[in-house]
């Protein structure tokens, strides 16, 4: 009897402890977990202050390789708002090498509340928001998002927004020696803007940026040290009776982005859009056909380049309250940097800090003085090609080049290039040879041109300009050195 009570309790026990046990939890639906819950940790952090409503206890079912997570409630929660994107469903599938593809799928219709006024609706036609995760890279390899039929409506305030076509996708390219390159392209079609009575159109808007590196396990160290350094400087009060301390508090924050540029081999992005137009009620307001800006960096050479460009074509403005054959038509903008020395970031940053210390009548002189002897220990060069602004009585055309040379007489070289069409033609349409303060000077501008005849026979007045090594002044291959000297 002893041993039957015995045998019985320890079977209730065996069997209690069975019950009690949590499921077994597999390999991938940990690694599945782990995703899920960093992601929404890298959320929060990169949206602060603004803070993240998303389900943490959402529901997790599996079928085979293929994961399920439902956030009943998913969006950002701001002073006493709240703009709600769920109930969001995420699907996720383990693939071959170590890679997880994720599938989103959000409400159709997102929503913006104030307390329980609603503000705002978002509405969403169609939708494809997928990517696919590496867990050796600790990044999303590839993304890809289309939307289609955006509508956007601010109830309180005459406010509506209509985009035809979002597209964007983003591809992360590691090789076996640890260069990386990474690209990201977003497309936005048929957008429509109204404000009370006045609409923007844009029939196309185009971005796109390409990064090239090395040392890729590097970098994301490097990213993730100057998360945390971030995270510090924004707990810092700079008002503090210490401000110095708080300062260089912030020095491995700079240092950390100046490690980062050394990685970065090389940069590319881009802006353009066409088709753009403006409208009050029935009347035009102006409008562009298209316009570009381009921004690059180079780190591939010696010395590291810099590079931005702006451009547009077609401009319209019929409220301008000058001649319309004065109206800029189309116009682009370029500027190189070149030979830019490899500690500037670092030397620029101390020299703020060395400043700090030095009575506020004399920074201006100190930054001057330090920055001068920066600048004179370099080979820096400054140069603004293919510069043009065009209108449809005139085109001004320029090209620059300034470039640091210690050994020079006035510490540099250079040559400046002016072309202008039509030049007298603009002086009368604009009337600045009636003018007695103006009329004198474009009197001598015009004296020391050199008059040319274009392709198209249109007179062009040339100024070409250069500094020589020796200090000479040459306009139009004549040495002007005593005429300007004087």
């Amino acid at each position: 009897m002893i041993e039957l009570s015995y045998r019985s309790l320890l079977t209730g026990l065996v069997m209690a402890g069975l019950l009690s046990t949590p499921a077994m939890v597999s390999a991938d639906e940990q690694r599945i977990r782990t995703l899920i819950d960093q992601t929404l940790e890298r959320l929060e952090a990169s949206v602060e202050p603004v803070e993240l409503t998303a389900d943490r206890d959402y529901a997790l079912s599996a079928d085979g390789a293929t994961y399920t997570a439902t956030f009943q409630h998913f969006g950002l929660a701001f002073d006493e708002g709240v703009f709600e994107a769920g109930p969001m469903i995420v699907t996720l599938t383990v693939l071959d090498g170590d890679e997880i593809r994720v599938d989103t799928q959000i409400a159709n219709t997102l929503t913006l509340r104030e307390g329980d006024e609603l503000i705002g609706e978002l509405n969403i036609g169609g939708q494809e928001l997928s990517g696919t995760w590496s867990e050796p890279l600790e990044a999303f390899r590839l993304i890809n998002v289309n939307l289609e039929d955006l509508h956007l409506q601010i109830l309180t305030e005459p406010f509506e927004g209509r985009i035809g076509h979002l597209a964007a996708q983003q591809q992360l390219d590691v090789a076996t020696d640890a260069t990386w390159q990474q690209e990201q392209d977003l497309r936005l079609a048929d957008v429509q803007l109204t404000m009370m009575e006045t609409e923007v159109r844009l029939g196309q808007l185009t971005s796109g940026t390409e990064l090239k590196g090395k040392d890729y396990k590097q970098l994301r160290e490097l990213l993730t040290r100057l998360n945390k350094l971030a995270e510090q400087a924004d707990a810092l009060d700079m008002t503090a009776d210490a401000p110095d301390a708080a300062l260089e508090s912030v020095i491995p924050l700079f240092e950390t982005l100046g490690e980062i540029s050394k990685l970065i081999n090389h940069y590319s992005g881009s802006l353009a859009g066409r088709e753009l137009a403006m409208h009050e009620a029935d009347d035009s307001l102006g409008g562009l056909d298209q316009f570009a800006i381009h921004s690059s960096a180079d780190n591939r050479g010696e010395l590291p380049e810099l590079g931005f460009s702006l451009s547009m074509d077609g401009a319209r403005s019929p409220t301008q309250t000058w001649p319309s054959e004065l109206l800029p038509r189309s116009a682009h903008f370029e500027l190189r940097l070149r030979r830019i020395p490899q500690d500037l970031f670092n030397r620029v940053l101390h020299i703020g800090l060395a400043s700090e210390g030095i009575h506020g009548d004399l920074q201006a002189l100190y930054w001057q003085q330090q920055l001068l002897g920066v600048l004179m220990e370099s080979a820096l060069e400054l140069q603004i090609p293919d510069t043009f602004i065009a209108t449809d009585l005139s085109r001004t055309d320029l090209d620059l080049r300034a470039a640091v040379e210690p050994d020079a007489l006035f510490g540099g070289v250079g040559e400046l290039n002016l072309y202008i069409t039509n030049m007298e033609a603009l002086i009368e349409a604009t009337g600045a040879g009636q003018n007695p303060a103006i009329a004198p000077m474009l009197a001598m501008i015009t004296a020391f041109s050199e008059r040319r005849q274009g392709e198209d026979g249109q007179t062009i007045d040339a100024f070409e300009l250069a500094v020589t090594e020796q200090g000479r002044l040459m306009l139009n291959n004549k040495d002007i050195t005593a005429l300007l000297m004087q």
